[in-house]
């Protein structure tokens, strides 16, 4: 499907009689190209499935395509993410488009008054300030760059408006001191988060490896009770190959368990040496 989107740039002109470039709103056009397909095509690599008694978001079905995850939602943390507090206007959906008159294709119209930076608000979602990011007029090059990256991220899959996720796994978090106070859960993520241990994560199809590091890690730090192995969402994995082979959880597990220890051990440590230096001072 073409689209063809008007926007606006700034662009730098040096007026009559003058010697110093300015910056003056203009307006183009270009055409991009959103990819079909049909569902075949795309098969669902995954089903990210929520708990209904505690709320009432949809299913996620994320789609496999040229080496990426398509959703039709919104996401995060494979969970329907609205647009607004409380909402759920959580659906992709192209830009308004209109027919004209002697217009080869759709029209999408970035902008409100010339000369005013406006985008309407179903259009912003989906293009130029999610690539751009500024309220500030864009240059020409970098506007046709941003329109263009949009329309490759998107597909329609049987009618349907699609985009890039991130792929969900498992991480393992754990909260408080230990000994029950906190604990220790296994949960559902789509980002990386740098305060984390890098083997605390695990892909979708490595759940019972990822259910042993999370049981060894609470074995470690002495939560019997405040421990969740059974996250949510439930992913439901149809296309294993598209999340790469599972991990063997013995071996996780076991070295899970050792770097808890290890850690725990030099704790213990620097505990001891601060109470025999405090017993010397005394």
């Amino acid at each position: 499907m073409h689209i063809k989107v008007e926007f606006v740039f700034a662009a730098q002109v040096v007026p009559p009689r003058c010697r110093k470039p300015r910056s003056v709103t203009m307006a183009s056009d270009i055409v991009v190209e959103v990819r079909e397909l049909t569902a075949g095509q795309a098969p669902v690599a995954l089903i990210a499935r929520s708990d209904s008694q505690l709320n009432e978001h949809p299913d996620i079905a994320y789609r496999w395509f040229d080496g990426k995850l398509w959703t039709a939602l919104a996401t995060s943390s494979a969970e329907p993410c609205a647009r607004t507090s409380r909402g759920t206007d959580w659906d992709y959906s192209l830009p308004t488009t209109e027919c004209r008159k002697g217009e080869a294709w759709p029209v999408v119209r970035l902008y409100g008054d010339l000369g005013r930076n406006l985008v309407g608000a179903s259009n912003s979602w989906a293009i130029l300030d999610h690539y751009i990011g500024t309220n500030e007029l864009a240059s020409r090059e970098d506007a046709e760059a941003a329109i263009t990256r949009w329309a490759a991220d998107g597909l329609l899959i049987d009618g349907v408006y699609h985009r890039v996720a991130p792929e969900p796994r498992y991480v393992v978090m754990t909260f408080g001191l230990g000994g029950n106070h906190g604990g220790t859960y296994l949960s559902v993520t789509d980002y990386n988060n740098s305060n984390i241990r890098p083997e605390a994560y695990f892909g979708a199809t490595d759940l019972a490896a990822a259910q042993a590091y999370t049981r060894a890690t609470a074995a470690a730090r002495g939560d019997t009770t405040a421990v969740g192995v059974d996250p949510l969402p439930f992913l439901d994995v149809r296309l294993p190959e598209a999340f790469g082979a599972p991990s063997t959880a013995p071996k996780v597990a076991e070295s899970a368990l050792l770097g808890v220890h290890q850690r725990a051990a030099a704790a213990l440590l620097t505990k001891q040496l601060r109470s025999a230096g405090t017993a010397l001072l005394l």
